[in-house]
C-alpha cells in the first residue's frame, strides 16, 4: 500500500503539484488522510526489513514522538486510537511513554469553537442559557472538552461540548488507519489488533450523541445509587440544556483521584531525590527484571485499617508543623494526605461487579481520571460514554469463569474463556490459560504465568510475544470480552496505582457476585 500511495503522489505531481494540491484541500477527509499516509507512511517503510535491535531501538525514539504529533494534529479517532492501544503491551516502549501523554494531556480547541457548538445546538446566546461560563476547559478528551458553569437559577455545571465535524470524519480516519496497520507485518492479520479496532468503533458510534451518555448516565444512577449511596455519588444532567453535541450535569465537588495520586508520586520521588520522570523510568527498568517484577507483583499492598492509620498520622503531621510554622513565622510544606487505596478499589469492584451482574448495564471505562473523592468521603464516578451491556447469558459464562479461575480449575477456566467468546487457533492450554488469567484475574502476573507454563527467565514485556512465538495465536475476540476487559483491565490498573500490590484478583474480587447472581438464575456452583 505504501509503494501504492508513493506511485500514486508522483503520478499525481507530473500531471501538476497544483492540481494534486487543489484535490487535497478541496476536501478536509482527504487532507486528512493525505497527512497521514504522507506522515506515518515513512515510518512503516524505514523499519521494512530492519532486524537489528539496536537500530529497531534508534527508530522507536526517532518515530514515537512523530507519531504524537501525528495524533494530537489530527485529533478525535486518532488521539482514541492512541489512549486504546498504549499499556495493552501492543507497542514498543517508546510509543507507549509517547502516548501515554494522551491520557491526561489531550489539545483543546478555542473558546470561540465552543462557544458557537452550544449556541448552535441549544439554540440560544451563551449568556442566555448560563449566568457564568469559564473558557478555559477543566479537561478534555478525544471528541469534546469539558468546562464549568453556573446556570441562571446559580447552580454549579459541568458542560461537555463535542468539537464540530468529529464524526464526519471519523468513518474515513478509521478506514485510513485501518489500511495503513495492514502494511506492518507485526499487526497485518493480528485478531487482537482487529478486535480492538472494532472496539474502538463502536465505542465512537455511541459516544458521538451525548443524549446517549445522559440517559445512560441516569440508568447507572438510578441502578446504583439504590443500593451504594453512602458510598458513591453519581451525577444527573439537566434535560433542558443537552443535546447531541453537548451535555449539562450537576458539578461534583471532589478531586480525581488521580490528581492525589501524582501529588504522591512526586512527593515520593523528590525524597529519592529523583523528578517524577526519573522515578518511573526507574520503575520501568525494574519491570524488565523477570525476578525484580515477580517481587514487585507479588507483595501486598497495605490494608485498609493500615491506609486510615497513615492518612490520621498524616494530618496530624500536618496540623503539628502548620501550628510549629505559625509560631515560629514561616511557612509549612504541608504533606499530601493519601487516600485510602484498598477501600477506594473495594467500592470500585463492588459497584462494577453489581452492574455487570444485577443491571447488566455498566461502565466499561472507569479510569482514575473520572474517580473523584468527594469531601464527605463518597466516590463521585462521572463519564458514561463508554457504558456497555450484557445479556444473561453472557453474564452467566463470565461468573462461571471467574468462579473457575479463583478456584484454580484450569479445564473449566478454558471452557469457559472459550464460551465466553476468546478463542485461539490451536486452543493451547498454556496459552489460553495465560490470557484467562491476565485479563479476569491478576493481569500479567508472573507468579501466575510460571503456574501456566511460561519459563521464568522471560521477561514481563516479553510474555506476550512468548506466547505468540511459541504457542498459539489469538483466533478471535468478540465484543463483549473486549469491553469487559477493558473495565477489567482498568480497575486493575487503578489497583497498581493505589499501591494495591500485584496480588489483587478480579476473579476473587468478584467471586461472591457472581456466585450470587448465578444462584439468582437457578445455576449451581
Amino acid at each position: 500500500m505504501f509503494t501504492k500511495i508513493i506511485k500514486g503522489v508522483a503520478g499525481l505531481t507530473v500531471v501538476g503539484t497544483a492540481g494534486l494540491g487543489c484535490y487535497i484541500a478541496a476536501d478536509e477527509g482527504r487532507r486528512r488522510s493525505f497527512k497521514f499516509c504522507t506522515t506515518a507512511g515513512p515510518m512503516v517503510y524505514a523499519y521494512q526489513g530492519v532486524t537489528d535491535e539496536a537500530k529497531k531501538r534508534e527508530l522507536h525514539q526517532k518515530y514515537a514522538p512523530e507519531l504524537l504529533k501525528l495524533c494530537t494534529d489530527l485529533g478525535g479517532y486518532y488521539i482514541k486510537l492512541g489512549q486504546t492501544v498504549c499499556g495493552l503491551g501492543l507497542l514498543p516502549e517508546e510509543y507507549e511513554e509517547e502516548l501515554s501523554i494522551l491520557l491526561d494531556n489531550c489539545p483543546t480547541k478555542p473558546f470561540s469553537i465552543i462557544k458557537s457548538v452550544i449556541e448552535k445546538d441549544l439554540g440560544k446566546p451563551l449568556n442566555e442559557i448560563y449566568e457564568s461560563f469559564e473558557e478555559n476547559p477543566i479537561g478534555s478528551g478525544s471528541i469534546g472538552q469539558v468546562h464549568r458553569a453556573t446556570l441562571k437559577d446559580g447552580r454549579k455545571v459541568i458542560v461537555k461540548v463535542q468539537y464540530p465535524d468529529v464524526e464526519n470524519y471519523f468513518r474515513m480516519d478509521f478506514k485510513t488507519i485501518n489500511a495503513f496497520i495492514q502494511l506492518d507485518p507485526n499487526y497485518a492479520g493480528n485478531e487482537k489488533m482487529k478486535d480492538i479496532m472494532e472496539g474502538i468503533r463502536c465505542t465512537f458510534d455511541n459516544e458521538f450523541d451525548y443524549r446517549k451518555e445522559a440517559r445512560n448516565m441516569r440508568l447507572c444512577r438510578k441502578n446504583c445509587l439504590s443500593k451504594f449511596a453512602k458510598k458513591i455519588y453519581i451525577p444527573d444532567y439537566y434535560d433542558d440544556f443537552c443535546s447531541a453535541k453537548v451535555l449539562t450535569m450537576e458539578e461534583i465537588p471532589g478531586v480525581p483521584i488521580r490528581t492525589t495520586l501524582k501529588h504522591l508520586v512526586k512527593e515520593y520521588a523528590a525524597k529519592e531525590n529523583l523528578t517524577v520522570s526519573e522515578f518511573k523510568k526507574q520503575m520501568k527498568e525494574k519491570f524488565k527484571d523477570p525476578q525484580e517484577y515477580r517481587k514487585l507483583m507479588s507483595e501486598s499492598g497495605p490494608s485498609e485499617t493500615m491506609m486510615d492509620v497513615y492518612i490520621g498520622i498524616t494530618k496530624a503531621s500536618n496540623a503539628i508543623s502548620s501550628a510549629i510554622g505559625t509560631l515560629g513565622g514561616y511557612n509549612i510544606v504541608k504533606s499530601t494526605v493519601p487516600i485510602n487505596g484498598p477501600r477506594i478499589l473495594r467500592v470500585l469492584n463492588e459497584v462494577h461487579s453489581h452492574q455487570v451482574f444485577v443491571d447488566g448495564v455498566y461502565n466499561s471505562d472507569p479510569h482514575a481520571g473520572n474517580v473523584l473523592m468527594m469531601e464527605d468521603g463518597r466516590l463521585g464516578l462521572i463519564d458514561y460514554g463508554g457504558v456497555a451491556t450484557m445479556d444473561k447469558n453472557q453474564r452467566k459464562t463470565l461468573a462461571k469463569l471467574l468462579v473457575a479461575i479463583s478456584d484454580q480449575d484450569d479445564d473449566k477456566t478454558i471452557q469457559y474463556v472459550k464460551e465466553f467468546g476468546m478463542t485461539s487457533a490451536k486452543s493451547d492450554r498454556t496459552f489460553m490459560l495465560a490470557y484467562a488469567l491476565m485479563c479476569f484475574h491478576r493481569g500479567l502476573n508472573m507468579d501466575d504465568m510460571a503456574r501456566v507454563g511460561v519459563p521464568k527467565d522471560i521477561a514481563p514485556l516479553e510474555v506476550e510475544i512468548w506466547l505468540n512465538e511459541n504457542c498459539d495465536k489469538l483466533e478471535s475476540c468478540e465484543p463483549q470480552v473486549i469491553t469487559i476487559q477493558r473495565c477489567l483491565g482498568v480497575l486493575l490498573g487503578i489497583s497498581g496505582e493505589l499501591s494495591g500490590g500485584g496480588s489483587v484478583s478480579i476473579a476473587e474480587m468478584w467471586r461472591e457476585p457472581a456466585i450470587k447472581y448465578l444462584k439468582s438464575v437457578g445455576e449451581t456452583v
